[in-house]
């Protein structure tokens, strides 16, 4: 069976001994089941209590079959109503007329609508990029942010955003995930990295650290700080991008 994206909803039972269980309210399927991983990474309650989605739609490349979640793909955005899963909102997203890879990891909300952190790749012979994008409240693209991925040489420098965040004062978006170095399958290194843009896109810094892996999750901290997960670690980080010791 090819992969589609799928969401359970699940709401807390209480039997007649008193014992409290959980209810499947429903499962459901999203995407195309024509490729091989549509996929739903991350998802949040709106505003007006419907749900919000973001994930890949996955799609055969151009002279090439579907590619069990690798290849091409669009960031796949969809608004759906808890009552029984029903679509009310489906939009894919790619920024660029030939690009072949694009995918959401994480989603947040905005005062005017979400942004989403991932990752897009232009055609096979370019370099995985870092993204961000704002949407609006129904799902149409604002702008986007990408970062500083690039070939140097014969070696890659990929970037990918695993999640974002806004910052204290919320004049910020944070997104951290990883920057990787990447000669060949057994020459490779990735490191930590934070990026910081303002509600308009605009590149703000970015920080890259030499401790290894990558910055999975981020969360906003007391004084102005936010901790940093990386695998069973957390590091602490303030407004600048400054590691605390």
């Amino acid at each position: 069976m090819k992969g589609q994206g799928f969401m359970l909803k699940m709401s807390e039972e209480v039997q007649a001994s008193g014992k409290k269980e959980g209810k499947i309210d429903w499962i459901k399927r999203y995407g195309s089941n024509a490729c091989v991983f549509d996929t739903l990474v991350d998802v949040l309650e709106a505003d007006d209590n419907k749900l919000i989605a973001v994930g890949k739609f996955e799609k055969a490349c151009p002279k090439y079959a579907c590619h069990h979640g690798y290849a091409c793909g669009d960031m796949y955005f969809l608004k759906i109503d808890p009552a029984d899963g029903t679509t009310l909102i489906e939009k894919k997203h790619r920024n660029f007329t030939d690009q072949w890879w694009a995918g959401g990891n994480s989603v947040i909300k905005m005062d005017d609508g979400y942004a989403v952190g991932g990752k897009i790749r232009s055609n096979k012979n370019t370099v995985t990029n870092s993204a961000v994008w704002k949407l609006n409240n129904n799902g149409q693209m604002v702008w986007k942010w990408e970062g500083t991925a690039r070939k140097q040489g014969n070696s890659h420098i990929q970037e990918y955003v695993r999640a974002i965040t806004l910052s204290h004062d919320s004049n910020s978006i944070l997104a951290v995930g990883y920057t990787r170095f990447y000669k060949n399958v057994r020459n490779q290194k990735s490191n930590m990295m934070v990026w910081s843009m303002d509600l308009n896109g605009n590149a703000k810094w970015g920080k890259k650290y030499e401790i290894g892996g990558t910055a999975q999750r981020i969360t906003r901290y007391k004084n102005n700080h936010y901790l940093l997960l990386r695998g069973k670690y957390f590091f602490e980080m303030d407004s600048n991008g400054v590691l605390i010791e």
